[in-house]
């Protein structure tokens, strides 16, 4: 199990299934112990880090959104009374795909000067940041995020090329409950994130599709 299968399989899941963005901050969170602990079968973490990771405000909204994502088969669940519970992620999320091709390991190259991005490209992303402006103050809790988180969210949304993930992503935090979730910036950056992954790895596949 890694990083690519578990996004590429999340994005087989999103495909069919509706997920909430907290269900997805949790995801998220589930993944950085993974990553932090070598992708480990069982995962131990303990509530106020899937909450400091995820954003979830209090214990009750971090079971709330556990539950619907074990309910999903999307994670398994084993409470303990004295020690952290155990986490497995669900096996949507690590069958392994027969069409996974091993990266093959290449010499690193000197990077090449920056180059000046298309006019196309920076139309795009002059659309995408003002989409994002006109749609914070409106619906996230500004007050709650600082001069550089704000700025910060910005910059990671102007980088959806699809106009059907960055609406997506609009409308899923549009529909949040901002009085449960304990730190908007990770949260809302964590959303943005898990949606552009699954966006790359799309453009990709399709890309490979024209190849062919």
């Amino acid at each position: 199990m890694n990083s690519y299968t578990y996004f590429a399989n999340l994005k087989k899941v999103m495909e069919t299934e509706s997920l909430a963005p907290q269900e997805l901050a949790l995801l998220q969170a589930l993944i950085m112990v993974a990553n932090n602990c070598g992708w480990q079968e069982e995962l131990t973490p303990r509530n106020a880090i899937l909450m400091t990771y995820s954003g979830l405000s209090n214990r009750i909204s971090l079971a709330k959104w556990r539950n619907s994502l074990v309910e999903k088969d999307l994670i398994e669940f084993t409470e303990r009374k004295r020690n952290a519970g155990v986490y497995k992620l669900g096996k949507k999320l690590t069958a392994s795909s027969a069409k996974t091709k091993k990266v093959e390991t290449k010499p690193v190259k000197s990077k090449p000067e920056k180059k000046h991005e298309p006019v196309e490209v920076q139309q795009r992303k002059a659309r995408r940041a003002q989409e994002w402006r006109n749609f914070m103050p409106l619906y996230l809790p500004v007050d709650r995020l600082s001069v550089i988180e704000r700025n910060d969210l910005e910059a990671h949304y102007i980088d959806f090329v699809d106009d059907h993930f960055a609406d997506s992503t609009r409308a899923s935090l549009a529909a949040v409950d901002w009085e449960e979730i304990e730190s908007p910036g990770k949260y809302i950056r964590a959303v943005i994130r898990n949606k552009q992954v699954v966006e790359q790895m799309k453009l990709r596949n399709f890309k490979e599709k024209l190849k062919l």
